[in-house]
């Protein structure tokens, strides 16, 4: 995919996942532990809605720029992620009973990101999620506005 940088030139980078954030920091939870809401400094006097052409765009290129049978998109926009906050310990006995369960029944039919992606880097491949990455930057996050970032954890106002 080739992506626009500073100083109008164009890099090929190996992009392996773009969040789009249609609605940027914007969300109708407004939970206390979200790190993206801060964002919305970021943004003075934006009505936080991506338009319909430059969603249209980044569509059509992000289909032509892929090399496999099936394109994924991953969006974000004011879901609910966790009920609770929770230990360390307790979230991993949850990934480790989630994980015993998709061994079982779902290998090959439900896809779990984060069991994908770490079985990948097992396997030696590129797992495509930065935290599983021996580097950042491949996996990107798009503002409802078309500015696109590397990483959107840490961007800060």
């Amino acid at each position: 995919m080739i992506m626009p940088t500073a100083g109008s030139q164009t890099n090929t980078l190996p992009i392996s996942h773009v969040m789009l954030k249609p609605r940027g920091p914007i969300c109708n939870l407004d939970c206390a532990y979200c790190y993206y809401l801060s964002k919305e400094r970021l943004y003075p006097g934006s009505g936080f809605r991506m338009s319909d052409d430059l969603l249209e765009e980044f569509t059509r290129q992000y289909i032509e720029a892929q090399r496999v049978p099936e394109v994924t998109f991953a969006w974000q926009a004011g879901e609910k992620v966790a009920d609770r906050l929770m230990t360390g310990r307790q979230y991993g006995d949850f990934l480790i009973a989630i994980f015993d369960e998709w061994g079982r029944r779902d290998v090959g039919r439900i896809f779990v990101q984060i069991f994908e992606v770490a079985l990948a880097a097992w396997l030696g491949q590129r797992p495509g999620l930065c935290i599983f990455d021996q580097t950042c930057g491949t996996a990107l996050a798009m503002e409802h506005n078309g500015h696109l970032y590397s990483c959107d954890h840490f961007l800060e106002p």
